[in-house]
């Protein structure tokens, strides 16, 4: 079977812009936080703008991972549930 992607010219490609450039968040209107659990880098936007999102506050928790999938890993999973069930403790009261 031919491949007629591949084969068509390029003056007969159209150009669609992606979702996300066409995707503006807007600030919820419900009272809510975000937990926002991260791997340990040097970022100048500590909470990657949800706090613009979010105006309850955005609570970030570094783990001492390499990157993100390390999270889910022995032995981090363990520090990972503790972060996030010490935050549901304190919703419930």
């Amino acid at each position: 079977m031919r491949n007629y992607i591949t084969t068509l010219p390029v003056s007969s490609c159209i150009l669609v812009p992606s979702l996300q450039d066409q995707y503006a968040p807007k600030p919820l209107q419900v009272r809510t936080r975000v937990v926002l659990v991260r791997s340990q880098h040097p970022d100048p936007l500590r909470d990657y703008g949800w706090s613009q999102l979010i105006p309850d506050g955005v609570i970030v928790c570094d783990m001492p991972t390499e990157d993100h999938l390390n999270m889910i890993e022995e032995p981090h999973v363990q520090l990972l549930a503790r972060h996030l069930q010490a935050h549901l403790d304190a919703v419930r009261g």
